[in-house]
């Protein structure tokens, strides 16, 4: 049962997809499409919570299916030329790239690994077993959000975890509601959707060769990478947050409205997976800011911000008349400076960044470096990119200054959340390390001297 819902869910977002047009390679199109189906998910029965109606599973698919069909018609160019890309691939034996093999295999075995842990180890993690996989099952037994946890307290200390936005506690509920008696599955899904998804986007701009490679790197950075057997927020966040930029860049480059969209609709299931995540809606509408005052048009900004900020003001909107919780008491109301503070936080990113390799491997050693080889080139290649992705993190990195640290200490919450937190800037990383003028230099060489 649970594959069939997961199938009647993928095919919700690739009928989403399929309605911002054609110009998206099969990868990205792939892993984008669960992550959007997952969301459409989270956001029916958020919808179905509002309205009274009860979340069971049949209600559920039963509108992903009616969907789905009725897309059919609208979307039927489209998926034709899906099927036709897809029908003519052919790979003869001297067009076999056994470098993007090699490193696909790693990748198989990386993923086998991570779903024998997934499927071994019952849900472990303390925020999960006291929040989100707790709330997952709830929403499959209870069949509503406003379970009868706030019945009994709607203190936004007591009840952190089960006030976050409801996406992923949604996508945990979906095995739950077919009858499983674990839910960590939705763990491997929103991991592989990443790998596709990310995989697709390289494929933009760079070769097969190296769209591979470092999607493999970016697979083993070693603290995401253990995320991926646990049934946390924090690897969907990054899956959504990090397509959401990347696809936010490509519109900017390209400026065609499926990417806009793309990007649109990602960053709003972005928001709706975690709260603090409306530091990546701040950076793109930043950019999108100058770029309206620039060109003299406030269309597509004022489309892109009522899209992606959509699903976070009906949830903060819920939270405050549904069910009474207000979570900005973790938060100071008024700026200050705090000198100590600041170093602190400072000294804490350079050990995760810079100066241990146990938590990213050698991910940001590597955007270090070919940001520093880049140098010269800063104001024309993927200045965009590196503008929004720098603003992203100093706002992250701001929220955690302007918290007040009454639940806990600064130090605690540096070295779990803000550490968990930079998984959304280690694909942003990667894909500046794959895609820039000297890397795409590179791999077009290899690749001509390997295949030609």
């Amino acid at each position: 049962m649970i594959v069939l819902a997961l199938l009647v869910i993928w095919c919700w977002g690739y009928a989403l997809v399929s309605f911002f047009g054609k110009g998206f390679n099969l990868p990205l199109k792939v892993g984008i499409s669960m992550l959007c189906g997952l969301g459409l998910n989270a956001a029916t029965m958020f919808l179905y919570d509002l309205l009274h109606i009860p979340i069971v599973l049949f209600s559920v698919l039963g509108l992903a299916f009616g969907c789905v069909v009725a897309s059919f018609f609208k979307n039927w160019e489209v998926y034709k030329s899906d099927w036709d890309n897809l029908r003519s691939i052919r790979i003869g034996i001297s067009e076999i790239n056994f470098t993007w093999l090699f490193f696909f295999g790693i990748l198989l075995y990386l993923l086998y690994g991570i779903y024998q842990k997934d499927m071994y180890w019952p849900v472990m993690e303390y925020d999960s077993v006291t929040g989100y996989d707790f709330m997952a099952k709830m929403i499959a037994a209870e069949g509503k959000l406003k379970v009868r946890v706030f019945d009994y307290t709607t203190d936004a200390s007591t009840v952190a975890r089960f006030i976050y936005p409801p996406l992923v506690a949604c996508s945990y509920a979906i095995p739950y509601l077919c009858g499983m008696a674990l839910s960590k599955i939705i763990s491997i899904v929103f991991f592989v959707a990443l790998l596709l998804a990310f995989y697709g986007a390289l494929r933009v701009y760079t070769t097969h060769t190296a769209s591979m490679i470092v999607t493999v790197l970016m697979a083993v950075a070693p603290e995401m990478f253990s995320h991926a057997a646990l049934a946390l927020t924090n690897l969907p966040n990054a899956a959504y947050a990090s397509l959401a930029m990347i696809t936010f860049y490509i519109w900017t480059d390209k400026r065609t409205s499926e990417w806009f969209y793309l990007s649109a609709f990602t960053m709003a299931f972005n928001l709706f997976s975690r709260s603090d995540s409306i530091v990546f809606v701040m950076a793109t509408l930043l950019v999108m800011t100058w770029m309206a005052i620039k060109e003299k048009k406030f269309a597509d900004l004022i489309r892109y911000g009522a899209i992606s900020l959509s699903l976070f003001v009906g949830w903060m909107c819920y939270l405050k008349w549904v069910i009474h919780s207000n979570s900005a008491d973790f938060f100071e109301k008024s700026l200050f400076w705090d000198g100590e503070k600041l170093d602190k936080i400072i000294n804490y990113i350079l050990e995760f960044t810079v100066y241990e390799t146990q938590f990213y491997g050698i991910t940001f050693w590597m955007f270090l470096a070919l940001l520093a080889l880049n140098v010269r080139v800063w104001r024309v290649d993927m200045t965009k990119f590196l503008l929004i992705s720098l603003v992203a993190w100093i706002a992250y990195t701001f929220l955690y200054y302007q918290m007040n640290y009454k639940v806990a200490s600064l130090d605690l919450f540096m070295k779990a959340s803000y550490k968990r937190g930079m998984f959304c800037f280690v694909p942003l990383a990667w894909y500046y390390v794959a895609t820039n003028r000297a890397s795409s230099w590179f791999f077009n060489k290899i690749d001509g001297w390997l295949y030609r």
